[in-house]
Order: C-alpha cells, then structure tokens, then sequence
C-alpha cells in the first residue's frame, strides 16, 4: 500500500501535513511528494526548522527556492503534479535549507496555492528517536494531519547520545534512565506523555504514528505490541509500520534523479516513477485492533 492510502488522505481542500520525531521524517516527506505529484497535485515541501538541501541526496522536485515568502508567492505559480521545495535561506555551507516561521506558513496556506504543503516540523540530527526539547516541535497551526515518526532501529539500543536526541530530556519523558535498553514500553511512554512525540498537536490534526525502518519481521513484532498498549483516549488515529529503504526506495531515489545545482531559484523536470515501491507493510485504525497486512514480512 502507498503513504497516500494508508494516511487515508481526502482531497477535499488543501492540505498540510506536518512530520515530527526522528527516524524518517525527510525521507517518509519525499516518498509523500512524489505520490502527490503522481497524481497530478502541487505540492510544496518545507520546514519550520532546518532540512538539507535538495541536491544533498538528490530529492526530486521541479522548483527551488529559497527567499521571502512574499516573493515566492509572487513568483511560483505551481503547475499541477509539481514538487516546489522552499526556505528562507541556504545554510551550513550549502548543505541546508532553513525553513519559515509559523506566520510565514500561514501566509503560504492562506494563499491557496499549493494542493499540499509537506512541512518537516521537527529536528533529530538523524538520529532514529527523540524527545522534543521545550520549543520543539515547531507545528504549523492549521496542520490536517500530523505524522509522528519513530525508527524502529532505535529498538534494543542503549539510551545514549550516539542513539538517542536529547537523551536527558527522552529518560525524563519516558520515565527511561541513561544506559538503559530501548524497548517497547520506553518507545510507549514516548507517544504517550503529553511532552512526547505529538507534543503540541492541535486536536483538530488527525495524529498517525508511523513506525518507519520496520525493515524485519523482529521490528514488527515489536511495533505490534507498541500498539497493543496505545489507548484510544490518545486520539491517535491509526498507525503506520512502513520501509522506506527496505524496499529500494533509496536505490530509486539515487539513481532515477539527477543532482540540481544550488540556485536561489531554480526550476527543471522532475522524475516520477511509475513503478515507486509501496513502503507501507502495515495499518491499524486504532480501537478497530485488526492488522492489514500489505507486504510480506522479511526475517
């Protein structure tokens, strides 16, 4: 199954998708581009923080740039089935993009055009898990849709700053302690606490936990039973157990798409496969507790 099925996605009015936690979030936003761009939606990657910049791991898109929002919104005029990826500016040597403040987002979604803004609301330095620190995450305000992301890498991993962003503040939340093993009911509490992964979600954003680098049967099993003790008082929607490198995503991403060089405000094709492998292995609608299984499970 793709992210746009299992997300449930209804195209009644423009969206705003905003992705938290660690373990994923870039890569789940880009897979998300190209399946909107599919069919034929406009779509604007961004971030409230920092992302890296699109040539970096050469992410398909058709327009960048980088800028005010006012100029951008005098400038772009999103065709049907287009990636744009905007920031304010390019930092860190090149290599990154930052993002818009919150008004500024508000001011893109209150323009009306693009069918999607995809907003990257959160920072992990790539690490597979974290805990938000007092101003994070950064969520647009009229967000449909907030993605919680966990990497199930993290799972049997020591609770250390190698492992883990911002240790002291995820043993705090989690009720863990430095040292400690990760395991289902640390990973739990984090989804659970109020200071956890939706930290600040609005109640009118639908909240999906995806359990992203669910790449063997093993992770599974231990996503599963994260689930099992979720209860439907926490609004969660349903939960996601996906791969998006386990199914040569990544392999597509490298090779199909050409690198861009960096410009304040560049345009060129964007490639878009026809046969994008399905990431998505697994939904639950929580309170239903029944499995759909999409894909075989690896060992």
């Amino acid at each position: 199954m793709n992210l746009i099925n299992a997300l449930n996605i209804q195209f009644s009015k423009p969206l705003t998708i905003a992705f938290v936690g660690a373990g994923g979030k870039s890569t789940t936003m880009y897979r998300l581009e190209l399946e909107f761009a599919k069919i034929q939606k406009s779509v604007l990657v961004t971030t409230t923080t920092m992302i890296f910049h699109p040539k970096i791991k050469a992410r398909p898109h058709n327009t960048f740039y980088t800028g005010s929002v006012n100029l951008l919104l005098e400038n772009i005029s999103p065709s049907q089935g287009t990636i744009t990826v905007a920031g304010s500016e390019i930092i860190s040597e090149g290599k990154k993009i930052k993002g818009f403040s919150l008004l500024e987002i508000q001011q893109i979604q209150d323009s009306g055009y693009f069918d999607i803004i995809l907003v990257e609301a959160d920072g992990a330095r790539g690490k597979p898990i974290k805990a938000p620190a007092e101003y994070e995450p950064v969520i647009p305000i009229d967000t449909d849709i907030v993605a919680g992301i966990i990497g199930m890498d993290c799972i049997d991993t020591i609770i250390n700053d190698q492992n883990v962003h911002r240790p002291e503040t995820f043993t705090k939340i989690t009720g863990s302690s430095m040292g400690e093993i990760i395991g289902t009911k640390v990973l739990n509490n984090l989804i659970k606490s109020p200071a956890g992964i939706f930290k600040g979600t609005s109640l009118k954003s639908r909240k999906i936990v995806i359990f992203n680098k669910s790449d063997t049967a093993y992770r599974i099993t231990k996503a599963k039973e994260i689930v099992e003790n979720i209860s439907e008082s926490l609004n969660i929607e349903r939960v996601l157990i996906t791969s998006m490198t386990g199914n040569d995503y990544e392999s597509y991403h490298r090779h199909e798409v050409p690198r861009l060089v960096a410009n304040e405000f560049a345009a060129r094709p964007c490639v878009q496969g026809n046969d994008l492998p399905d990431p998505v292995m697994a939904v639950i609608e929580t309170g239903v507790n029944q499995w759909n299984f999409f894909r075989q499970q690896q060992n």
